[in-house]
């Protein structure tokens, strides 16, 4: 979608400057309007914002140390996040910090939360879930 957006701002530019090439009265016929250009922009910032929330799938499980040898562990994706790859983020990060198969889980929680984003008059509720888990350590 960004090659698209990019491919479009680069013919923009060449749009511009062969605009700027052409005697007077063909210039007021390829100009933009406020309306076009408020659209575009709306059009930029759904599509970064839908961007932003594609790329919250990558993002790796983080650890809180409760106690010694007990953590709480938490992993956030899209709306289109399933259970168990949630689930993997977390057990590959319990893998990390107790070792391999040297885990068990104390409790178990899925959360689906809603985020309002404010751009230009307009409000955009994206949806996220955050998958939380504590493990403790065997000795």
């Amino acid at each position: 979608m960004l090659v698209r957006l990019y491919a479009h701002c680069a013919k923009a530019s060449f749009l511009h400057k062969f605009a700027q090439a052409l005697p007077s009265g063909y210039q007021g016929a390829l100009k933009i309007s406020s309306i076009e250009r408020s659209i575009r922009m709306r059009f930029i910032i759904l599509a970064l914002v839908f961007g932003v929330a594609g790329c919250a799938q990558m993002i790796p499980a983080r650890s809180t140390e409760l106690s010694p040898g007990r953590y709480s562990l938490q992993a956030s994706g899209n709306m289109f996040a399933d259970y168990e790859s949630l689930s993997a983020k977390i057990d590959k990060k319990a893998g990390k910090l107790c070792g391999e198969a040297a885990y068990e889980y104390e409790t178990n929680n899925l959360q689906h939360k809603t985020q309002n984003t404010y751009a230009q008059g307009m409000t955009i509720s994206a949806g996220y879930k955050v998958l939380t888990k504590i493990a403790s350590c065997k000795k």
